[in-house]
């Protein structure tokens, strides 16, 4: 209920912002039409998942923005009771040119999800346009569903460690072995849902036995004695 008081707060905060138009103040008016490479659930987003986003925005007002000025992707958590940043910008791109009416700007940039900004599980976000320019209004905001996961993104480091790191079988049914070069090293296995809930954690004795869960994907956390741990999708049938 709280989220959803949020966002029509902010909803109502858009909706009466004034509007160009007739016998009204010459503002820019900008509008985000295309974000993409940001992700949203269905899929699911690690802590320290890198993604290149797409960013187009148009201005559907009567007034041109001038060179110089930065046009800026603002964020909002609704949910920010669980995270440590509640409003920020998390993308800006510098005007070379004038922004004039019905123009559009595209620009490409990164953006990286972690626990600082996000809580596991679905959060509520907010984004809508900017301007370094105190003057420009939004002409529209987004609300959108990120499903995170707050264990580390798959993208294994790289090392000699991990180049023959796999899990065999992959889909599984009862267990898994884990195959690597020095398996000795292995520690404990930690097995999470794509919640990032921990379902089974263990010490590694040649085999992990993991018949107990449900079908599905899972992420699995091998811990290496002195080094980091690695990461690994398996399929449970």
């Amino acid at each position: 209920m709280r989220n959803r008081i949020i966002v029509l707060l902010l909803a109502l905060q858009v909706a009466m912002l004034p509007r160009q138009g007739h016998g009204q103040g010459a503002t820019p008016l900008v509008s985000i039409t295309q974000l993409a490479g940001f992700q949203v659930c269905p899929d699911t987003v690690f802590h320290q998942q890198l993604v290149t986003m797409q960013v187009t925005f148009h201005n559907v007002g009567n007034t041109a923005m001038q060179v110089g000025d930065t046009l800026i992707v603002a964020w909002k958590n609704t949910d920010s009771v669980a995270v440590s940043v509640y409003q920020e910008d998390i993308a800006s791109f510098g005007l070379t040119s004038n922004f004039n009416p019905n123009d559009t700007v595209s620009f490409v940039t990164t953006y990286t999800y972690d626990s600082t900004r996000y809580k596991t599980g679905s959060n509520i976000v907010v984004v809508w346009p900017r301007s370094s320019n105190s003057t420009t209004i939004a002409a529209d905001y987004d609300t959108l569903t990120v499903c995170f996961n707050p264990i580390l993104t798959l993208v294994a480091p790289v090392g000699p460690h991990n180049q023959s790191f796999t899990l065999s079988p992959n889909p599984f049914s009862d267990g898994f072995e884990v195959l690597t070069e020095s398996p000795e090293l292995i520690e404990r296995v930690r097995i999470f849902n794509v919640l990032g809930e921990l379902c089974l954690s263990r010490p590694y004795k040649g085999r992990m036995q993991a018949g107990v869960l449900s079908p599905g994907i899972y992420i699995v956390e091998v811990r290496l004695r002195g080094r980091e741990a690695v990461y690994r999708r398996v399929l449970k049938r």
